[in-house]
């Protein structure tokens, strides 16, 4: 088991797969953050239904974990990260460290990096290259993988300091249900590579620059996949 947390953190999210496949690794880790801000579900994550799963808590709310577990926590009462509530919340803490796992859809305002805060995302691509929402089905049509990043947040969408990455190669010995990508497998190698994060974190120099290796214009943003590239990359 790894020993508690030697630096103190904090979380923004919002109840939905990722943020409890976070929650649940921190726990069987006893890497507790000092607090989370919690922000409603808006009216894309309240469409999504979530899966009872073997790797992670999937079937309790994220507020009754964090009331069963004594963590402290503070509610929004938006389903907007961008709000002034939610903002001024992260603003005047005192913490200077935060997980993000927010609603679908939603990105941070430029604002929240004009506060000498740190950002933690884990990111489900290989950066530089695959950017976006959804381009681990982009890489699995290209390199029949899936990559995941976890970085320090900036301005620019994907943009910002990389810190570790882990990949995994689909093949006949490694075969995964790609119809269980979204809403178990992106969120569970995603809190794999958050917790190996947290635990090397204090050994890495963090900056809020561009880690992009080339121009801007030679790289591709892969937003949302159209629902028959995301067909053919399952069936790959």
């Amino acid at each position: 088991m790894v020993k508690k947390s030697n630096f103190d953190f904090g979380m923004l999210l919002s109840d939905n797969a990722r943020s409890r496949a976070y929650l649940d690794i921190l726990l069987k880790n006893n890497f507790l953050p000092k607090i989370v801000f919690l922000i409603n579900k808006n009216s894309i994550t309240k469409k999504i239904k979530l899966k009872k799963n073997s790797l992670f808590e999937n079937t309790i709310r994220i507020e009754k974990l964090l009331i069963k577990h004594h963590i402290n926590y503070k509610k929004c009462t938006t389903n907007n990260v961008n709000s002034a509530k939610c903002f001024d919340a992260i603003k005047h803490s005192r913490l200077k460290c935060f997980i993000y796992s927010g609603n679908y859809g939603e990105i941070l305002n430029k604002k929240y990096f004009k506060i000498k805060k740190i950002f933690l995302h884990v990111h489900p691509g290989k950066l530089p290259k695959y950017k976006g929402s959804t381009p681990f089905y982009y890489e699995i049509l290209e390199k029949n993988s899936i990559s995941f990043c976890s970085m320090i947040m900036n301005e620019k969408i994907d943009s910002g300091q990389i810190l570790l990455l882990t990949s995994y190669k689909i093949s006949k010995k490694n075969k995964i249900d790609k119809s269980l990508l979204d809403l178990v497998y992106d969120p569970y190698y995603r809190s794999l590579l958050l917790m190996k994060t947290l635990i090397k974190i204090k050994k890495i120099k963090f900056n809020n620059k561009s880690e992009d290796k080339v121009r801007n214009n030679n790289l591709d943003n892969y937003y949302i996949i159209h629902p028959v590239l995301k067909h053919l990359a399952i069936l790959k």
